[in-house]
């Protein structure tokens, strides 16, 4: 393994790990785009998970950048679209 590929394996999840860190300290992406009145609406399951995926994606996109919550999006609609031509037939 050459330095670049050593060094990649350890900078990605110690830069997510960091990224999810300033996240959930507060600095979040997709709250300011929520009204907090919607948010404070919901049953505490959805708040409470509304918060947690708006700390791990915005922990991905500071940590790993665009391309990589990208990557991991155009794979999870794959997936799901993949799923979903299943079910129909």
């Amino acid at each position: 393994m050459d330095y670049q590929s050593a060094t990649q394996q350890i900078a990605l999840p110690a830069a997510l790990v960091l990224g999810i860190l300033i996240s959930a300290i507060g600095i979040r992406a997709l709250g300011p785009l929520v009204d907090p009145d919607a948010i404070s609406k919901l049953p505490a399951v959805q708040a409470k998970s509304f918060a947690v995926m708006d700390v791990l994606m915005t922990g991905s996109l500071v940590g790993g950048g665009s391309k990589f919550v990208h990557k991991f999006i155009t794979t999870l609609t794959t997936l799901l679209d993949s799923t979903a031509q299943k079910a129909k037939a």
